[in-house]
């Protein structure tokens, strides 16, 4: 009788959740999201829990076309609250863009902070680097937001709006 009271109970112990039992079985997977990161490589499926808005479906397992206004959680990384550290945008400009417009400009902030914008004036990969101060750096976390002041709006054919085409960001300690 203990015995069979014992094997009622099993499957209230699982420590399987449903979306291991749903693939077959395996080892548990976790539903809790992933710790935040301080570089996001934005193909990373992982990425998508810090990718606040702005961002499209993933393309060419690769990158992700952005908005012109598109924002990211990021983890600050050890030592910056210290040291201060690099804000890093990898991005590209699409040949469209710069045929239609001549240029663009791309312009930050991080949480309260304004950073200056950058003009881009060619197609291709680019590189939007600002230098943070430790004072700005002094919580777990912060959001940065970004905008593109020129971009494709959405057309019958395509129903986004195309700004840049982003790789990764993230913030390296000085």
């Amino acid at each position: 009788m203990l015995l069979a009271a014992a094997m009622l109970t099993l499957p209230g112990c699982r420590t399987r959740n449903k979306q291991a039992a749903a693939t077959g079985g395996g080892p548990p997977i976790s539903e809790e999201p992933a710790g935040l990161v301080t570089m996001i490589h934005t193909a990373d499926p992982r990425a998508a829990v810090q990718l606040l808005r702005g961002f499209h479906e993933v393309e060419h397992d690769a990158w992700r076309w952005a908005s012109g206004d598109f924002a990211v959680t990021l983890k600050v990384p050890k030592d910056a609250a210290k040291k201060g550290a690099n804000l890093i945008l990898k991005f590209s400009v699409a040949e469209v863009s710069i045929q239609k417009f001549g240029s663009l400009n791309v312009s930050a902030k991080l949480d309260a902070m304004e950073l200056p914008a950058e003009k881009y004036v060619a197609a291709g990969p680019a590189t939007y680097t600002r230098e943070i101060p430790a004072s700005a750096l002094q919580n777990e976390s912060v959001t940065v937001s970004f905008k593109v002041d020129k971009f494709i709006p959405a057309s019958e054919s395509d129903q986004r709006d195309l700004a840049v085409i982003v790789q990764l960001i993230g913030l390296e300690v000085k």
